[in-house]
């Protein structure tokens, strides 16, 4: 995981021991573990694109939940939207990624104080409308992969217009409803 010298010395911890597990609806304990696991990954390599390597690496360390274990639980979490596996034979490791609904979910109920994240960024780009997604990761401290997610999630709601080529986003404009939100006359 890559951490800037600011991001260290303002005593940043990851990602991963930020959030706490709550359990999410139709999954069971072990699951969500995999869930918050691959999320946590996903953030701290800013790719929502993994190997089932690089999730265990970080599980086991934390759990002790064993491979099998992690590998019986891609089927739940594949057949409810979470993640796509793509384990055929031909391939040296299971490639995991992570789809919408599950980055959706990571956020939402595995990210602690999302909520005030959100807030947190949507205070930067109303104080800067032409702000990029890596200056609003390091302003706020978060990873750039979930900076992305809540600004996407908010153009996809009308409340800002992204523009931006690849992976350089950046806002073009907010709306007068999220500028009124961020300053509390809404």
């Amino acid at each position: 995981m890559h951490l800037d010298d600011e991001h260290a010395r303002l005593g940043r911890r990851p990602i991963s021991s930020r959030a706490g597990i709550a359990w999410i609806s139709g999954l069971d304990r072990i699951s969500t573990f995999v869930l918050k696991a691959t999320g946590d990954v996903a953030m701290a390599l800013s790719d929502r694109r993994l190997t089932l390597d690089q999730v265990e690496a970080l599980l086991t360390a934390a759990t002790r939940i064993s491979r099998r274990k992690i590998e019986a639980s891609l089927g739940p979490l594949c057949d409810q939207g979470y993640l796509t596996a793509d384990d055929a034979p031909g391939n040296p490791e299971i490639v995991l990624h992570l789809t919408e609904k599950g980055l959706v979910t990571y956020c939402r109920h595995l990210v602690l104080n999302f909520g005030r994240i959100e807030w947190e960024i949507f205070r930067q780009v109303c104080q800067d409308a032409g702000i990029d997604v890596c200056e609003l990761a390091r302003r706020t401290g978060q990873a750039e992969l979930l900076v992305e997610h809540v600004l996407r999630e908010a153009a996809r709601h009308g409340h800002l217009r992204l523009d931006g080529m690849g992976q350089y986003i950046f806002v073009r404009d907010v709306s007068p409803q999220l500028r009124r939100w961020v300053s509390g006359a809404a």
